[in-house]
Order: structure tokens, then C-alpha cells, then sequence
């Protein structure tokens, strides 16, 4: 009955995010998809980056923005290095969101990060972070997925829970998808390649 290890799960856990991020992208962004921007260079960047890569096999441009432009570029000639794909620094979120066919912010903003208005039709939406999507991004959304619904829609600051609150979804969710529905076939996913 004694603890065998205390281990610190961090890397455990950023790998899980990406491996979510990849999930939802290889059965939900447009296929041949081959721009994609992350906001936020830290450490889950990284592995929302891999996730891409394996995810999108045509993937050739990755956008970044990070308000600490000193990371952004560093993460920027590592991983441009590293996996030989453009990786560029954006500017600003509107650079790196706009033409992107997947965005993913993955920041640890207290605040939305991005207006629904900079995303091409089609383009593929998955937040990482709690507080990074904008309650006005549903009403452009055509489809909504998430992990767990009851997770996602009752803890506070979670983009479902905040949709909730704000009235603009029903407690019981209508039209939401879950993201294991969509990968065994039990919702068909995407409907058109402007979705």
C-alpha cells in the first residue's frame, strides 16, 4: 500500500492535449488542409505542433503567435528546424488566424484570443485552453465537439460551460457532438468542406 513513485505529469499531460488536438483535426479539419497557426509558443505548443504533423499530412505552413515575440521566434527557428515545415512568427492573431484552415490556441490567456471573424469557412477551431474562444464564435460554428459534454458544459470557465451560462447553448446540448462519437462513426462529423 506504498506509493511506488511520485512522478510530475506535466509531459504526460501536454502530450495528452496534443494527442486530443490530433484526434479532433485528423477526423474534423478539411482534408488536404495545409495551413495551420498555433497561438501561444509555451510548452503545449509543442506538442499540439507534433500532433499537426502527424494529423495533417499535407501540412506545410504553421503560423505563431505569442505575445512574447522573443519566444514565438525562438520556438519558430526550433521547430522550423527541427521538423523542416515553415514555421513563421505572426505579428499578431489576426496574421496567424487568417487563411489558416486549423487554428489552435493553446495560450494561457484569461481572455479570447482571436475573433470569429478572422476564420476562413471551413477552417477547423480547437481550443486548448479554457478562455481562449469567444462565446460570439458559436453562432459561426456549425458544428461543436468536445471531449466529455458534461465535463465540458458544468466546469467553470470551460468554452461549453461559458456558452451555457451565457444562455446561448441549452444545459443539455443540443446539436453537440462528443469527440468519441465522432471518431467510431456514431456522428458522421463534418458535413461539407465550408463547415
Amino acid at each position: 500500500g506504498l506509493p511506488l513513485a511520485v512522478m510530475d505529469g506535466t509531459v504526460v499531460s501536454a502530450m495528452r492535449t496534443g494527442a486530443v488536438t490530433g484526434l479532433a483535426v485528423r477526423h474534423l479539419a478539411v482534408p488536404g488542409s495545409r495551413v495551420a497557426c498555433l497561438l501561444g509558443a509555451g510548452v503545449l505548443a509543442h506538442t499540439q505542433l507534433e500532433a499537426l504533423r502527424i494529423a495533417m499530412p499535407d501540412l506545410s505552413e504553421v503560423r505563431v503567435f505569442d505575445p512574447r515575440a522573443d519566444r514565438a521566434a525562438a520556438f519558430c527557428a526550433s521547430r522550423a528546424a527541427a521538423t523542416g515545415l515553415d514555421v513563421r512568427r505572426a505579428t499578431t492573431a489576426e496574421e496567424a488566424v487568417r487563411g489558416a484552415a486549423v487554428v489552435v490556441p493553446a495560450t494561457m490567456a484569461v481572455e479570447p484570443t482571436f475573433e470569429p471573424d478572422w476564420l476562413d469557412p471551413g477552417a477547423t477551431v480547437v481550443l486548448v485552453s479554457s478562455l481562449d474562444g469567444p462565446v460570439e464564435l458559436h453562432p459561426a460554428t456549425d458544428l461543436l465537439v468536445v471531449d466529455d459534454w458534461i465535463h465540458e458544459s458544468t466546469h467553470e470557465g470551460r468554452y461549453a460551460e461559458r456558452l451555457v451560462r451565457a444562455g446561448v447553448l441549452a444545459a443539455d446540448g443540443p446539436g453537440v457532438a462528443e469527440l468519441g462519437d465522432v471518431i467510431t462513426g456514431r456522428h458522421p462529423g463534418r458535413a461539407t468542406a465550408g463547415d
